[in-house]
């Protein structure tokens, strides 16, 4: 383990409700962080080699819990800006750039932004996962699709969604690739969180989780200030993804301070066959990333 007066660099890639966004919360308010929110989604999807004019087109028309473009009366600093005008080269520069004075430069991202864009990860960085079991994955998933089809125009099947949002794999095999593709390359053991753990023990979690990522941990990690306000404040943001700020996707994750216990696995027998469907064809995959994952220090 290197000196904790060295700058850590972490990229954590996560599949959809996996507190991943929560994680970001805590990892904001380590002393001389800098945070980044999903630099690599938002250039896969709305960047320079994006394609998601109708979204956006759908999202403008309607208007309801959303703000993109950026309202006038939503007050953020200059840490947002556009990923229409950027690319993965753009992404990967902007992360290997130097940060003087920093101790933690942290970035928090969704594993389908990477998938087949390799080449794009930046030099200098430890990465690390965070998974949940599928069933609670796709079942919340299924859930929030519901809730927004109207305003994103993707409503139907989970497994016939855009890409975008639901990847060929499942994210679970995304995942898989990127965690053997980085054990055969630059990361011979990868951290790997499990969300329920993370949940059911955070103290512990989160202390073996900056141990080993020589994070400076402290317990006060483990709250914050409800609200947006690091997103729009704080995290070097997207502007494109302010829209998921203001959106069902994170409106339960702002008005947390703090990990909350993890809720049990639903019952099969109550879920819809598209959500089977695509659980089923992820646990293979999970269950391999299960394996690997990260044991809490004792005490």
């Amino acid at each position: 383990m290197t000196s904790h007066n060295k700058q850590a660099r972490v990229l954590l890639w996560g599949v959809p409700r996996s507190v991943s966004t929560s994680f970001a919360n805590c990892m904001t308010y380590v002393q001389d962080s800098v945070v980044w929110f999903e630099p690599y989604f938002a250039a896969d999807w709305f960047g320079r080699d994006g394609n998601t004019t109708q979204f956006l087109m759908n999202y403008n028309k309607t208007k309801k819990n959303v703000a993109y473009p950026l309202d006038a009366n939503i007050q953020t600093g200059d840490n947002i800006y556009e990923a229409a005008q950027h690319d993965f080269t753009w992404v990967k520069k902007k992360l290997e750039e130097e940060q003087p004075g920093k101790k933690v430069i942290f970035v928090k991202d969704m594993i389908q932004g990477i998938a087949g864009h390799y080449d794009a990860l930046p030099d200098g960085y430890r990465h690390a996962f965070v998974i949940r079991h599928p069933l609670k994955v796709f079942a919340s998933l299924r859930n929030l699709n519901d809730k927004v089809h109207q305003l994103s125009g993707h409503a139907g099947r989970l497994a016939d969604l855009t890409p975008h949002l639901v990847p060929p794999g499942y994210f679970y095999k995304e995942m898989y690739d990127l965690v053997e593709y980085l054990k055969n390359t630059i990361e011979p053991y990868p951290i790997i969180i499990d969300a329920d753990d993370l949940l059911s023990n955070p103290y512990q979690m989160m202390h073996s989780y900056c141990d080993s990522l020589d994070i400076p941990f402290d317990e006060s990690l483990l709250t914050w200030p409800a609200g947006n306000d690091a997103m729009l404040r704080r995290w070097i943001c997207p502007k494109e993804l302010i829209v998921n700020g203001y959106s069902m996707s994170h409106e339960a994750t702002f008005k947390t301070t703090g990990f909350g216990k993890p809720a049990p696995i639903p019952d099969r027998s109550e879920l819809p066959d598209d959500v089977l469907e695509v659980a089923d064809a992820s646990m293979l995959y999970y269950d391999k990333l299960f394996e690997q994952r990260l044991q809490p220090v004792s005490g």
